[in-house]
């Protein structure tokens, strides 16, 4: 019998069904199949005319690929093209392509079949071969011709197309080179936990010519080695995963697509740092729940680059990953603006369990790309704004997970763990330092789960909006918060100012993140605005919101006073309370 796992088929030895063998029975090509057009199809509807389909199948009766329907046409253009990967015990079979007349109120008509012998195009790998084919119905009668074009990619050019897509997505000046701090990268975004000194001697033997960078051959030539020191980290299986996704399409999307594969469940921690504090834990407002957050492989990748031992540290010490992050997050924010991108919906909200219910538009399959669904609009009735006629209470400006603190220092003391963050790093504005010197902070956090609006927490005026600051896309997940780097004070960020009788000045101030490359703001300065209203959003990402209240001008709620000092975020709801006016 067969049993697929994972696309790859176990066959069991019958003559040793005791013994229990297993043979894996791999993949040897993806093929490509380009159906392009039809000619003399007969006419089986009363208007003199048909719709037809293609229906594919392959070695058996099962249908893989069925074309679109194109009406009222004998010569129909389908112009579509379908991937299948092939396995070992499958080199014997026949492709079959099945041409049909779609009818909406009986029984689809059929008009005739057409086959091709897979062995032939093993015989010329890599090479698109054009075929006419003849239609012939169950008399054995023409029904027409059918166009196609099959080309059967084999392992070794899939391989050289994977890892030579995968170099490049880390090759942040395309210059076709791999320095040293790029190469740390890639070995750090698929879980590498080599050494500082690993590093060094890794790269060493992919330099082969010993000029101090690494070409794209000189990468490939030891990976393709039966020594590749990267076969346990990226095996075959993810090779073939990937080329039936993007082969042929999008190229630039190998490097995304291994980022996003979770090797792992926990963020992977060595040494000194793994301790139970990188855990992320967060408290369900409504519910009390205590709730453990999902990490993305996106977010593990940046903080393995910034915080873990060996590669990541020393290329963090260096700068140079801020570069490496800002090159990821454009990368990362290009694919996900592309049509095709519209694919990864459905897992996200699986991986995430959203309801869709909450949503202003809740089919998933409507949405032109995964950015347009990641900051979609909630429905105005899901989220409720807290004493909405009384400007004297504070609400969330997003949906989140929240800390609130009653000064800076403290805040410092209990969570921000930059070593120079403050202030002047953080407004890089001498008179606002002033204004906001013993502030309250209020610390939004939204992970990539999170509705991704942002809104107005106070009634007032948009009184201005500055410039973006930073130029860095580090994380915001709370482990890299609690570690050296300034990420607040680094990261890009735009600062407004919101004028208010009950709370004085107060400060917004929108963090992008990992992967996120895009902040937008829905409404313009001097705009009169009341709590809850939107004001903006985030693309594809984690991100934050601050807030900073002038000394002594904010009460903030108990319960999140209290789950501040215990170093355990809130999870809240955008227009749910977070203090009132002194």
């Amino acid at each position: 019998y067969q049993r697929r796992v994972r696309g790859s088929i176990f066959l069991r030895n019958f003559n040793d069904m005791d013994q229990g063998q297993l043979v894996e029975d791999k993949p040897i090509g993806l093929l490509i199949l380009h159906i392009i057009e039809a000619k003399g199809l007969p006419a089986l509807d009363l208007g003199g005319s048909s719709d037809p389909y293609v229906a594919v199948k392959f070695g058996s009766d099962t249908q893989v690929f069925k074309s679109n329907v194109v009406k009222r046409s004998l010569e129909p253009k389908w112009d579509q093209k379908f991937k299948l990967l092939v396995h070992k015990s499958e080199k014997k079979y026949h492709l079959m392509f099945e041409v049909w007349d779609w009818d909406r109120t009986t029984s689809n008509d059929y008009m005739g079949l057409c086959e091709i012998h897979i062995d032939e195009l093993i015989a010329k790998p890599n090479t698109t071969q054009d075929y006419w084919l003849d239609i012939k119905d169950i008399k054995n009668q023409s029904k027409g011709k059918l166009h196609i074009q099959l080309t059967l990619k084999d392992k070794k050019t899939l391989e050289k197309w994977f890892w030579y897509g995968f170099v490049r997505h880390f090759d942040i000046n395309n210059d076709g080179l791999i320095s040293r701090e790029e190469l740390a990268a890639l070995l750090a975004s698929i879980e590498s936990d080599f050494k500082e000194e690993e590093v060094a001697d890794m790269f060493d033997k992919f330099d082969a010519n010993k000029d101090g960078v690494i070409s794209y051959d000189e990468f490939y030539t030891l990976v393709s080695a039966s020594d590749n020191p990267l076969k346990s980290k990226i095996n075959n299986l993810l090779i073939w995963e990937t080329a039936l996704i993007v082969y042929d399409r999008d190229d630039d999307s190998i490097g995304s697509i291994v980022l996003q594969k979770r090797f792992c469940d926990t963020v992977a921690k060595k040494g000194k740092h793994k301790t139970a504090d990188d855990r992320i834990l967060v408290q369900d407002r409504e519910t009390g729940t205590i709730l453990t957050e999902k990490i993305p492989s996106y977010i593990q990748t940046a903080m393995r680059l910034m915080y873990a031992t060996g590669g990541g540290k020393w290329v963090v010490d260096k700068g140079a990953v801020r570069k490496i992050l800002k090159h990821l997050t454009y990368q990362q924010g290009k694919k996900y603006s592309t049509k095709e991108s519209k694919r990864e919906i459905p897992v996200f909200i699986k991986f995430h369990k959203l309801n869709m219910d909450e949503a202003l538009n809740s089919n998933p399959d409507s949405y032109a790309t995964f950015n347009e669904f990641f900051y979609r609009k909630l429905k105005p009735t899901v989220r409720k704004v807290t004493a909405p006629e009384d400007p004297k209470i504070a609400v969330s400006p997003a949906d989140c997970r929240l800390h609130v603190f009653p000064s800076l220092p403290i805040a410092q003391e209990l969570w921000i763990k930059g070593k120079a963050f403050g202030l002047p790093s953080l407004l890089q504005d001498p008179k606002l330092e002033k204004q906001y010197e013993g502030c309250s902070i209020v610390i939004a956090r939204l992970a990539p789960q999170d509705y991704h609006r942002f809104h107005v927490p106070v009634d007032g005026i948009i009184a201005e909006r500055k410039n973006p600051l930073g130029n860095a896309y580090f994380t915001v997940n709370p482990i890299a918060i609690r570690n050296v780097i300034d990420v607040y004070s680094e990261n890009k960020r735009v600062i407004s100012l919101i004028k208010t009788k009950e709370f004085g000045d107060v400060l917004f101030i929108a963090i992008g993140a990992t992967m996120v490359g895009s902040i937008q703001h829905t409404v313009e300065v001097g705009a009169t605005v009341k709590k809850g209203d939107e004001y903006g959003y985030f693309a594809f990402g984690g991100s934050t919101v601050l807030l900073l209240f002038e000394k002594g001008r904010i009460e903030f709620d108990e319960d999140l006073l209290l789950n501040s000092s215990k170093q355990l975020e809130t999870l809240v709801k955008v227009g749910q309370s977070l203090g009132k006016a002194k």
